[in-house]
């Protein structure tokens, strides 16, 4: 299901009240469409009607909806000047249709009341996956909110539509502008609560209002009936007819009523076709079936109630006139309107064979049969049970009666309801205690005599009591399970299952709290032993399966507690440790994370971590933890033992694990958790990749053998290799060692290992085809091979290789080892792009303003999608893409094409591209800027200067 948000439209008592109309819904992401909808947002009343899984407290965000819908609009006209507004013509009608669902909603609401709307956004769900105060977080909300308006604000004021997109979070999880899913969900048109905005592939290919008459005439809520009937209208009078053929015999458009009624209504009736016809004001009662219809009951009702299935049958009540009575399904009389002394005014639905009903301003139960079974004299009654119980209220003050009897059962409280879970009657009072319980039968289930009680859990039974600000917990017959002596307790969440399938927080473990927020810790209480298990010591507690082990599984804790002097929430580092099911360390809290390097501040982060020790720990291998105090790992073991890492991995290793030698060698490589060190991770790397440690022992060759040039064989260089070797580490060795293009042995050494895993197709993975045809197409470590680069590269792509789609690109683009054809080439650029490699947006750039040069039939729209490609790779690129695009970008802003025309902007752009040596720029610069009288620019020296750094 998610973690869900909700966004209602209302006025602002409405928005006081927690209350609106629903507007849209999202699940597990905070839609940009929101963002700007509340981003002049407060912190507002929170919609706890919308909270049924949990409440965390998280106040909602509210903002003026007129504000927000203007930026929307703002947003929509600016939109259109997107290069790529073309690849999403739906766009134009879905901003359009945003506003006329906006308009009908303001108008429902209007129709019963008046004054401002605002958007209000329930985020408590999200607020649930962070460790940040409710107050807070929905702080951080409202600033995440206003920063996006501002980014959107500032990119279409400067025309920045690369800049636009990344406000607008289209090319977050691997979308971009032209994926109607990045705008579906990720900006919001999805979750919109109307029929029409429903996510699907395709967007819909007609406008709201056609929609909106489509829908109506094909679903025609106020006609249909059901079972395959439905109203119909002819001079001005209603029937009801068939839609299709029933086994009743009656057949599609039989008619079942005449058209001779002002109007028909359901009765109901699930059982009988019984319908309200309607006369003038008058009402009366039809039975319809395939034989005909019969009138039961002539218009002589003023109003009716819908029938009710109780003890006695189906029954209705019905006024006439003054009076209210109770009628059968065959339209005898069950009572007489005027049976009831003093008269019905009201009646409400029938529990049993008694309902509430009021005697002008005073309130009663009545039975079936005629009966006042509780004489109205009450201000209030509700709430009634099949048992005869319900709750009354005199003088404000609110007490249990047996309805069949009118008898009090009850002393006085000021308040007092019904809990569906777990079918009681709870009851308070202003004075010092006084909260408790009752069954439907009015027998006391808990005291009266605690401050609050409050249900815990249902199966089994368990109440939360507090008195004098502390908190305990009761037992469904109000016996004291724990002492009233914790700031609060809640069940412990099942994180996740074991093998079994088995909820993995056992029913008899409470989690208890001492402090107040942010001071709070907790612990852990076990019903079983009665006791506390856990002191209330730690910011985070989470019952964790350990491992399973000879059909059995072993339960424990992940505990987390703050460093010393770190007591803020937001404060770092942790201290992370596992403790047994029994509360006793099993090792300490000295670790940033264990596992899984995630923070165990986070629900979902624990999980993860948590799922990641039991598979470990069952296969009874150690787990990898960081030490919080040393930049160095351990690894832990599920009898309670802490080895070296090093130690630990190299053992790994030895025992045929290459995966192991990998991970050395990138600890060494990348300085984690050791010192770097480039020769041993480069060591370790060949190791990973199946090299003998024997080859680093070779012995030198003899003296007489060196004089006569014999050289000791390169390590790097495969030595018959165990076929076992991590394919990953092959790549990770060949990427480093073509990264030193001055290194022959290296390069050589590279492809050689490529080649090696190539040959076996069943080891080959996209990344070493990718790299081996990158050294094919360039002669890197060897001769030069361009159609079997082009067959490799291509073999990659076809895996969801990105890197090895721009390479493609580039042979398409320049016909290496294949023919030119620039359709390709901007395919493949286009699947680099949309995984975010802008050098793929140079090259895509690069084909569009080619296209425009050698074809009269180019439009602006091309120069457009051209500029929008440079710019990308502007914001993104390295010092070579960045340069290039700059040089290109910078000629399109000196001339405005494809851009608004700024000079200024422009010579910024070709300088610095001519500074990193681009000739493209300086030539631009020396010709045509500087050198060209028509410049105005014009400045000869300037222009020998720029054409003598091009001859240097």
């Amino acid at each position: 299901m998610g973690n869900r948000s909700f966004l209602v439209l209302g006025t602002a008592q409405q928005i006081n009240d927690g209350d609106g109309r629903p507007f849209a819904d999202a699940n597990n992401n905070f839609p940009t469409l929101w963002q700007l909808l509340l981003a002049e947002g407060e912190a507002a009343t929170a919609n706890t009607f919308q909270r049924v899984f949990g409440d965390s407290g998280t106040p909602n965000l509210a903002g003026n909806a007129m504000a927000a819908m203007a930026r929307v609009q703002n947003l929509a006209d600016g939109i259109r000047d997107h290069p790529l507004y073309d690849t999403q013509p739906p766009l134009e009608q879905y901003f359009a249709a945003l506003q006329s669902y906006f308009a009908q909603e303001v108008t429902a609401i209007h129709a019963d009341t008046d004054g401002e709307l605002f958007f209000s956004a329930n985020l408590d769900e999200l607020g649930w996956l962070t460790d940040v105060a409710p107050d807070q977080f929905i702080e951080q909300m409202r600033a995440q909110c206003a920063a996006c308006a501002a980014d959107v604000d500032a990119a279409l004021n400067s025309r920045s539509f690369p800049a636009l997109d990344r406000a607008l979070e289209l090319t977050e999880h691997g979308q971009s502008f032209s994926d109607w899913t990045a705008w579906n969900w990720s900006f919001g048109f999805g979750g919109l609560d109307h029929a029409y905005f429903s996510e699907q592939d395709t967007p819909r290919d007609i406008a709201f209002d056609a929609f909106r008459e489509e829908s109506e005439a094909e679903h025609d809520n106020h006609s249909w009936l059901g079972d395959n009937i439905k109203r119909f209208t002819e001079n001005g009078k209603t029937g009801i007819r068939r839609t299709s053929s029933v086994d009743d015999g009656s057949a599609r458009g039989a008619v079942l009523i005449a058209a001779e009624w002002d109007a028909i209504e359901s009765t109901g009736h699930s059982k009988s076709p019984l319908f309200w016809v309607h006369s003038g004001d008058r009402i009366g009662l039809v039975r319809a079936d395939s034989t005909g219809a019969e009138l039961l009951h002539s218009c002589e009702f003023s109003e009716v109630w819908n029938y009710e299935k109780i003890a006695q049958g189906w029954l209705a009540a019905v006024r006439v006139d003054a009076h209210i009575g109770i009628l059968r399904d065959n339209g005898e009389w069950c009572t007489a309107p005027d049976a009831y002394t003093p008269r019905i005014t009201e009646i409400e639905a029938f529990i049993g064979d008694l309902a509430i009903a009021h005697a002008e301003n005073t309130v009663g139960v009545v039975d079936t049969r005629g009966t006042w079974t509780t004489q109205p004299t009450f201000e209030q009654i509700d709430e009634l049970r099949t048992t005869g119980i319900a709750i009354a209220q005199q003088n404000n003050k609110r007490c249990l009666i047996d309805a069949r009897s009118g008898a009090v059962r009850t002393d006085e409280y000021d308040q007092m309801y019904w809990l569906n879970a777990p079918g009681a009657f709870a009851s308070n009072t202003d004075l010092d205690g006084g909260a408790g319980w009752w069954r439907d039968d009015a027998s006391p289930m808990i005291a009266p005599t605690w401050d609050s009680i409050t249900l815990l859990s249902e199966n089994p039974l368990r109440i939360a009591s507090v008195r004098n600000a502390l908190c305990g917990l009761l037992d469904g017959d109000g016996q004291e399970l724990i002492p009233a002596a914790y700031s609060s307790l809640a069940p412990f969440t099942a994180m996740s299952h074991d093998r079994s399938g088995s909820p993995v927080a056992r029913s008899t473990l409470i989690r208890v709290s001492k402090g107040e927020y942010p001071e709070e810790r907790s612990g852990a209480w076990d019903l079983t032993s009665q006791r506390e298990i856990i002191a209330c010591e730690y910011k985070h507690l989470y019952p964790i399966p350990l491992y399973h082990d000879n059909n059995h599984t072993v339960h424990g804790f992940l505990a987390v507690r703050y460093a010393p002097g770190h007591s803020d929430d937001n404060e770092l580092p942790l201290r992370v440790g596992i403790l047994t099911e029994n509360g006793i360390v099993l090792h300490d809290l000295v670790h940033a994370w264990i596992a899984v390097r995630r923070d165990s501040t986070s629900l979902i982060d624990a999980m993860q971590q948590a799922r990641a020790i039991f598979d470990t720990w069952s296969r009874n291998e150690p787990v990898q933890a960081a030490l919080s105090s040393e930049d160095r790992y351990v690894w832990l073991t599920r009898d309670g033992r802490v080895a070296d890492d090093m130690t630990t991995r190299e053992a790994k290793y030895r025992a045929g694990d290459f995966a192991a030698a990998y991970s050395i060698a990138q600890a060494f490589r990348d300085g984690d958790g050791v010192e770097q060190n480039s020769a041993l991770a480069e060591r370790w790397m060949l190791l990973a990749a199946g090299q003998p440690e024997s080859v680093f022992d070779a012995p030198e060759p003899s003296f007489f053998k060196r004089v006569l040039g014999g050289k000791r064989s390169s390590s790097r260089m495969p030595d018959d290799p165990d076929p076992r070797g991590s394919v990953d580490a092959v790549c990770a060795l060949a990427q480093s060692l073509i990264e030193n293009p001055d290194d022959a042995e290296g390069l050589a050494a590279a492809r050689a290992w490529l080649e090696l895993v190539n040959e076996d197709g069943g080891r080959a993975s996209s990344d070493a085809e990718m790299l081996l045809g990158y050294m094919l197409l360039e002669g890197v470590g060897g001769r030069r091979d361009e159609p079997r680069a082009f067959t490799l590269t291509q073999r990659a792509t076809r895996r969801g290789n990105t890197a090895a789609s721009f390479n493609l690109g580039l042979m398409h683009e320049f016909g290496r080892g294949t023919v030119v054809n620039a359709a390709e080439a901007r395919t493949h650029f286009g699947v680099a792009s949309r995984a975010g490699d802008v050098a793929a947006d140079l090259g895509l750039a690069r084909l569009l303003l080619d296209e425009v040069a050698t074809n009269r039939n180019a439009d602006s729209q091309q120069l457009k999608q051209a500029a929008y490609h440079l710019q990308t790779a502007v914001d993104g690129g390295n010092d070579v893409t960045i340069s290039a695009a700059s040089a290109l970008l910078g000629k399109l802003y000196w001339s405005g094409r494809g851009v608004s025309r700024d000079t200024a902007h422009a010579l910024t752009l070709l300088e610095s591209a001519a500074q990193f040596g681009d000739q493209v720029a300086i030539h631009f610069l020396a010709d045509e800027v500087y050198g060209s009288p028509a410049s105005s620019e014009y400045s000869p020296e300037h222009a020998e200067a720029w054409a003598q750094q091009l001859r240097n």
